[in-house]
């Protein structure tokens, strides 16, 4: 029948494309690395929200994806704006900025590897210092807690955002990242502050990702 004649031709080619289909679809979803830089800014909430004001913050990761999930390394570093009108005259006079540094441990999920927009989403863990730029949390030699320092601990966050592909494996990146932090107590009596030993940041990132 001229039908079954049809159909036999037919099948093969339906097969093919198939193939065809599920081999491009592997191609874009394999595993392979990438590299991610951004800038961005955030604010401070919490108890760290004594001292700390907004910052500027930066950040490297490199990531190995399996398919729709990623997992990788990254440092983080912000520089915050001191609130120095809190602070001890001496301290005040010195008060810049306070520095955090953080590794962090990534985990995340993109749930469209190969389209023109690629929304992913990523939970974070890791070592965190938190230092000020005039060495001390409060005055030295004053009662309290008379610390050189750089507070250590804790921070995790969760990170949503979105990849938007502008050239051969270039990406542009924006998102949006939480975090907080659980630190060593920072005794801030002597400053006429509360001690603290947390806070949570929240901020906005841009940059862009590279896959060699």
């Amino acid at each position: 029948m001229p039908g079954d004649v049809g159909l036999k031709h037919a099948s093969p080619l339906l097969v093919c494309l198939v193939v065809s289909l599920l081999a491009a679809s592997h191609l874009e979803a394999q595993d392979k690395f990438g590299f991610t830089g951004v800038l961005g800014w955030e604010t401070v909430s919490g108890g760290a929200s004594q001292v700390l004001d907004q910052g500027i913050t930066g950040e490297f990761d490199i990531y190995y994806h399996f398919g729709h999930l990623r997992a990788g390394i990254g440092v983080n570093v912000v520089s915050y704006d001191a609130i120095t009108d809190k602070l001890p005259p001496v301290a005040a006079e010195l008060a810049q900025s306070v520095s955090r540094v953080t590794l962090n441990l990534l985990v995340g999920y993109k749930f469209i590897t190969d389209g023109a927009l690629r929304p992913y989403v990523e939970g974070r863990v890791g070592y965190v210092r938190l230092r000020p730029e005039w060495n001390y949390w409060t005055t030295p030699g004053e009662p309290g807690e008379n610390v050189e320092d750089r507070e250590r601990g804790v921070q995790y966050g969760l990170r949503g955002g979105l990849e938007i592909p502008f050239a051969h494996k270039w990406s542009a990146d924006i998102s949006a990242l939480w975090t907080g932090f659980s630190i060593s107590e920072v005794e801030g009596n002597s400053a006429g502050l509360e001690n603290f030993d947390s806070g949570s940041t929240i901020g906005v990132l841009a940059g862009v990702s590279f896959y060699p």
